[in-house]
């Protein structure tokens, strides 16, 4: 036990000591750490710098912590018996609280506490009461951790979304590619051209049999003039077909290559349209808050701070829409411009083709006149030359359709090539996709792990919760004659203290506030809290076994009949070799091994004598 007369340095002797270790003192005032003793408060007013080194013994080691100020500078952290720190006064802070093995806090709580300090586990606020408890317990990592995996979660549903909106299209492009099926077509050209190869090898036989039923006459002058005319217009009658075959078949090729550019606009337009469609949704769904003043599906107020920015959200919407209006507009105008394109190719093709039917109804016109005035003739040599004619036409036919090319063998490529393409990327996306699905599933769980509802840190904080209590309790009997108890209840972002008495007229319990209770009764909680039950409770979860108590004030308001229990508790605690208290109380001196005496002369020069 330290006594002395007020003013003589009790209490700055031990504040001395946590100004060495961590740099602040005991606060002030309750439930604040900021209210410390800081800068050139701590130097004697009569001095000029100040200097406190504290020796500690760790695992049969001595470290020694020597922290320095002097007036108008920073403070300065001496090491010595371990490995020095080079980053700095933070590093150096941490490495203290390494080898104390708790932080400031946790050490104005369970080892030193200070005038005033005890009662500040009971008096601060519900909320605090319970970030101070986490963090001793280092629960409030779990805090972070949750947020972390929040704003993962978050970023990677919009990332899965993006995918599955990507797969959405990807599927729709192939679908359209799918159904595009050329190979039909040229499964149809094929035996088309394969009908009119048989029809003209049937219609040559006929020819060459009745050819050879024909006896050959004489050849005169005319006839073969004649003949010679007739072979020529038959020849231009062949070129003229071969003309208007090679013209349907360039038509068609570009008829497609038209079809298909006027197919990607209209599924550009029907893409932009549904963009516009959806948009103009949004925007009239932020209109319709915006006049109602809450969401039309939920029914929940808009706060007017957000007014603005729904107005802004309709601004950027609007905008949106007008661009999409804009490139929806032009696809439309270059699909109208295809079709124009496409329109003309056909009336030309159509103006050459009925061109070239004219011509050829004259050239079948005047052979035909010739044969008749050959037939006159010579019926028979006609016969013969133009069977021979019809044969060699339709030998030439043959040929021409044998060696035709398809006019599908390109869109057929095409088609094969997209279709492997958007497959490739489908699956590609498909498995990114299926990633993100795993990811979200992992990180779901550990939100669900480290959030407030039934997570580790709420698990942990209960149960630590329930054996505070259990200490508190047990002293507190002890203390009140039964007659005093607590419950401590989490509740979220709280942890609420709840205090009960035995009404001894009506023998009932009674739940009373901390104001409602007696001097004596509010000094009996604060104790069985601070130090006695976070204390017994923090060494065994806690990796520190400082031996050492403090306490200031001890015996402040408590009856004479409770002060020797009180001492006699604390001779009890576990792993507690010292227990240093300063008092003024004299009736209890008898209750301590060591009586130390703080004496201070004229020049303040502090004398600690043992009695």
């Amino acid at each position: 036990m330290v006594k002395g007369q007020m003013g003589s340095g009790k209490s700055t002797i031990f504040e001395a000591l946590v100004w060495c270790l961590f740099g602040s003192t005991s606060p002030k005032k309750q439930s604040s750490s900021s209210s410390s003793i800081k800068g050139d408060e701590v130097i004697n007013d009569h001095q000029k710098s100040t200097r406190v080194k504290v020796s500690l013994m760790v695992d049969d080691m001595e470290i020694t912590v020597t922290r320095s100020k002097k007036r108008g500078q920073g403070a300065k952290v001496e090491l010595t018996g371990v490995p020095q720190m080079k980053q700095g006064v933070l590093d150096q802070q941490m490495l203290i609280n390494n080898i104390v093995g708790m932080d400031y806090e946790l050490f104005r709580m369970c080892v030193y506490m200070g005038q005033g300090s005890i009662s500040n586990f009971i008096t601060d606020s519900d909320r605090r009461r319970k970030e101070l408890l986490s963090k001793s317990f280092s629960l409030g990592q779990c805090i972070p951790a949750h947020k972390l995996v929040k704003e993962r979660l978050k970023s990677v549903n919009q990332v899965s979304e993006n995918l599955r909106m990507e797969i959405n299209s990807l599927k729709s492009q192939l679908q359209t590619w799918e159904s595009m099926n050329p190979q039909k077509e040229l499964e149809k050209w094929l035996m088309v051209r394969q009908d009119k190869m048989d029809r003209l090898r049937v219609s040559m036989d006929m020819d060459i049999k009745e050819l050879g039923g024909i006896s050959v006459v004489s050849n005169e002058r005319d006839i073969e003039v004649l003949s010679k005319e007739i072979g020529e217009l038959v020849k231009k009658k062949m070129d003229m077909e071969n003309k208007k075959a090679s013209l349907t078949r360039e038509f068609s090729s570009k008829s497609i290559e038209q079809n298909e550019r006027i197919i990607e606009l209209k599924y550009k337009c029907s893409y932009e349209e549904r963009q516009v469609k959806d948009m103009q949704k949004d925007l009239q769904h932020l209109n319709e808050h915006q006049k109602l003043k809450k969401c039309v599906e939920c029914g929940q107020e808009i706060k007017s701070k957000d007014v603005g920015g729904n107005f802004e959200k309709m601004k950027v919407l609007q905008l949106e829409i007008d661009s999409l209006l804009v490139t929806l507009k032009k696809y439309q105008e270059e699909e109208k411009s295809e079709k124009l394109v496409l329109e003309n190719m056909q009336n030309i093709h159509r103006e050459m083709m009925e061109k070239l039917n004219d011509e050829l109804k004259l050239v079948v016109t005047e052979i035909t006149q010739k044969n008749s005035k050959l037939e006159g003739m010579n019926s028979h040599r006609v016969k013969i030359d133009f069977i021979k004619t019809s044969i060699m036409d339709k030998e030439n036919q043959m040929l021409e359709l044998k060696d035709m090319d398809s006019p599908f063998d390109d869109q057929i490529s095409q088609r094969k090539g997209q279709i492997n393409k958007i497959g490739d990327m489908l699956s590609k996306v498909i498995e990114e996709n299926d990633e993100m699905e795993r990811q979200i599933q992992r990180l779901e769980f550990w939100e669900q792990g480290f959030g407030t509802n039934g997570g580790i840190a709420v698990r942990a904080l209960d149960g630590i919760v329930r054996e505070i209590q259990s200490y508190a309790n047990e002293y507190l009997a002890t203390l009140s004659g039964g007659k005093l108890f607590t419950t401590l209840n989490v509740d979220e972002d709280e942890l609420a203290l709840e205090i009960y008495e035995l009404d001894q007229e009506s023998n009932k319990i009674q739940q009373r506030s901390y104001n409602q209770l007696s001097g004596g009764q509010r000094r009996c909680i604060e104790l069985v809290y601070s130090p006695f039950s976070l204390s017994e409770c923090i060494y065994n979860h806690s990796s520190s076994r400082i031996s050492l108590m403090i306490i200031d004030e001890l015996s402040n308001h408590l009856d004479q009949q409770v002060k020797p229990v009180i001492c006699d508790l604390i001779r009890n605690l576990q792993e507690k070799e010292s227990i240093i208290v300063v008092d003024h109380d004299q009736s209890i001196t008898s209750e301590f091994d060591e009586i130390y005496q703080l004496s201070k002369d004229i020049s303040h020069h502090v004398t600690l004598t043992r009695i």
